[in-house]
């Protein structure tokens, strides 16, 4: 940590002035970054070099992304704004759009947090107090 080198502003997603809410990795050369206003990018070189993917993620939203994990294992969720999901099966190319909410009761509460035991299970926190669990990798 004693030596950094500057990134390209908005690691190249599409928005340069975007906050930089949520970076997480795959422990084997893939990170994802989440930033304000939806904008999101991937690296598939250890934080490198960054492409931008689809606002939002899929999601069904254009909005800030929260929350990121990983299996590392090529699964990955995202916790958007407002509820909104989404979920990769190929470390982090592709995004569709889950359940809003996650089933937790709450539909509209920002998903601040996701973590998962890296076989199968995962359990999203919710801003609002709610929480849900899911064993089917994140399905």
């Amino acid at each position: 940590g004693a030596t950094w080198t500057a990134l390209t502003r908005g690691l190249n997603s599409g928005s340069t002035t975007s906050g930089v809410f949520k970076i997480a990795t795959d422990d084997d050369g893939v990170w994802v970054a989440g930033l304000a206003g939806g904008y999101a990018a991937r690296s598939t070189d250890n934080g490198a070099t960054w492409t931008a993917l689809t606002q939002g993620l899929n999601s069904g939203s254009v909005s800030s992304i929260y929350s990121l994990a990983t299996d590392g294992a090529g699964v990955w969720v995202a916790g958007v704004v407002s509820g909104w999901a989404a979920r990769s099966t190929d470390n982090g190319a592709t995004w569709t759009s889950l359940t809003r909410g996650l089933n937790s009761d709450s539909t509209t509460s920002d998903i601040y947090s996701l973590a998962t035991d890296g076989a199968g299970v995962w359990v999203a926190g919710l801003a609002s107090g709610y929480a849900s669990r899911n064993a089917t990798n994140g399905l």
